[in-house]
């Protein structure tokens, strides 16, 4: 009987050892919420200001330089000008222009210092006996220009500056040949729009006016009224870059 209870007791030995190591069940796991996955965002360049007479402003036109090939009429105020040489003598000019301010006091406007140099000529009739006469005059000015931007391509211009000018006028009779000449400072204003095409070119439509009082331009044949005062009327054409 002894050796049967012993025998019992080493048979339950061990399933008394194992059932109390595996009595208790692991605790479940404690599963944490779903966390949405992190987005990067994408790197963000600086914001830059741009204020009055900023270059970062994107606008069509940030051009320095400028030149252009101007033809337009001339056209008197004086009276005895138009019975003397008609009501519109022809002329040419060469203008170049240099911008000093971009984008300062409104969106793409401009301030330009321009300097133009011009010829106006014609052929005319004394008033008294229809004898010939000839004038020329040959105006050179320089000033200040501002430009508004209109639209992308189209700017609205006014300017003003002093202007020095040859006159010479030269009268023939059919025996004698006289020859007047002066010169003298006046002034020019100008206004104009100046369309952009091609990025580097524009076309110039403009009313300038020319005030020149120049000593006297008296002859023997005829004298000529010594106010100058008119508009030149035209178009050109030019290139900036």
């Amino acid at each position: 009987m002894r050796i049967l209870t012993i025998t019992l007791c080493l048979l339950t030995a061990p399933l008394a050892i194992f059932a109390g190591n595996g009595a208790s069940c692991p605790s479940p796991k404690k599963e944490m919420p779903c966390q949405p996955p992190k987005v990067e965002k994408p790197c963000q360049p600086p914001v830059e200001e741009t204020g009055p007479c900023s270059p970062q402003r994107q606008c069509y036109d940030m051009t320095d330089w400028s030149v252009a090939f101007r033809a337009a009429a001339y056209i008197p105020l004086s009276s005895q000008h138009r019975d003397l040489y008609g009501t519109a003598l022809p002329s040419i000019q060469l203008e170049t222009a240099y911008t000093v301010l971009h984008n300062c006091w409104h969106g793409c406007d401009k301030l330009d210092v321009w300097l133009n140099g011009g010829w106006v000529w014609n052929d005319g009739e004394t008033i008294d006996w229809g004898y010939y006469t000839r004038l020329y005059l040959f105006p050179i000015a320089a000033g200040i220009k501002y430009s508004l931007n209109i639209t992308k391509n189209l700017d609205f211009y006014l300017g003003i500056g002093p202007a020095y000018t040859f006159v010479y006028v030269k009268n023939y009779d059919g025996f004698n040949t006289d020859h007047i000449s002066d010169s003298q400072f006046g002034f020019m204003t100008k206004t104009g729009i100046a369309y952009t095409f091609f990025t580097n070119f524009y076309l110039d439509v403009f009313a300038d006016y020319f005030f020149t009082r120049f000593g006297e331009l008296n002859s023997p044949i005829q004298n000529v009224n010594n106010t100058f005062s008119a508009f030149f009327i035209g178009g050109g054409i030019g290139y900036k870059w």
